[in-house]
């Protein structure tokens, strides 16, 4: 996967103690967690509200595939930076890539890339079931613009 120049939402995260072995060393399924908690912010700032005003679940978000690629560990205490563009926009979901970079990798080059499928689910009064929801036409938008973050760090 090519590393492109701007990015549609870059986060940092620093590495807890939980999250790695008696090495230091961070467990494998933890990037994909990385990786979802930026999606999670990303949509936050994109005005996304995951519960309704009255505490119910406003809809879902489930994800219909995910890939990671390891390139280098990450360790206890490693400030990362996890970055996401978005591959693309669906009538009822998106994709993006992701990259993840860490303290001792070189300039452009990143400890674990991957992709992530999602669809926008919501409740079906009717049948209680959810089922795939266009997404509403704010978020589309903002999903289609064109990238505009630099790597921070970089």
């Amino acid at each position: 996967m090519n590393l492109p120049a701007h990015f549609h939402f870059c986060s940092r995260r620093t590495v807890e103690f939980a999250d790695a072995d008696m090495a230091g060393i961070v467990y494998f399924t933890h990037f994909l967690r990385y990786a979802a908690t930026a999606e999670q912010e990303w949509l936050h700032a994109l005005g996304v509200r995951f519960l309704a005003a009255d505490g119910s679940l406003a809809g879902g978000w489930p994800r219909v595939e995910a890939s990671c690629r390891y390139r280098a560990p990450a360790r206890w205490q490693d400030e990362l930076r996890v970055a996401l563009r978005v591959r693309e926009v669906r009538t009822c979901g998106f994709s993006y890539d992701f990259w993840i970079f860490g303290p001792r990798t070189p300039a452009g080059a990143a400890l674990a890339e991957g992709f992530c499928a999602v669809a926008h689910v919501a409740l079906d009064p009717a049948t209680g079931q959810r089922q795939k929801t266009p997404l509403p036409e704010e978020l589309r938008r903002r999903l289609l613009a064109p990238p505009d973050q630099p790597l921070p760090g970089a």
